[in-house]
């Protein structure tokens, strides 16, 4: 319901149609919660696996803070400079401390053949641009930062696919 007034707000600032703009809207938000899920449940298996010990996948809890905040801008605003705080709270507080985690515990015993091998590993943190991408261009006012937005966009479109 707040997300629904969000949304008919901006379609009516840009004279938009809100069925159109609020499909593509709700689609990239969900896809953003739904990879972001994904990604921390992923990257707490492998400590999870390899040391046997289910506790490991309390990390996910690590991804809190960084939803919780993304909710309460998107709640208030949605404005694309807040949400560059989202991006710093997944960075520090999610994205380094499991990365060093799996590191250093997983990555000598990690086996190629295994399905959770070091490729797996990799797609999981290569997730982290596209939540980014989904990050910038789903704010309420990254229209009105297109250059800047598209920019960024396409930088790291590269180092995605890099």
């Amino acid at each position: 319901m707040i997300l629904n007034y969000l949304l008919r707000g901006i379609c009516k600032e840009l004279k938009l149609d809100f069925k159109m703009v609020s499909a593509f809207i709700l689609l990239g938000r969900l896809a953003f919660i739904v990879l972001m899920i994904t990604q921390s449940i992923a990257l707490a298996t492998y400590p999870a696996r390899y040391e046997n010990h289910t506790g490991w996948y309390g990390l996910t809890v690590l991804y809190l803070p960084a939803l919780f905040m993304w909710l309460c801008i998107l709640h208030d605003e949605g404005k694309l400079r807040w949400l560059f705080a989202v991006w710093g709270f997944y960075t520090w507080l999610v994205l380094v401390p499991i990365t060093g985690i799996n590191v250093g515990l997983v990555d000598d015993n990690l086996e190629k053949n295994d399905f959770l091998g070091p490729n797996v590993v990799i797609m999981s943190i290569c997730v982290s641009p596209l939540l980014f991408l989904l990050l910038l261009n789903n704010a309420s006012d990254s229209s009105d930062f297109r250059k800047l937005v598209s920019r960024l966009s396409f930088q790291v479109t590269l180092d995605l696919v890099d």
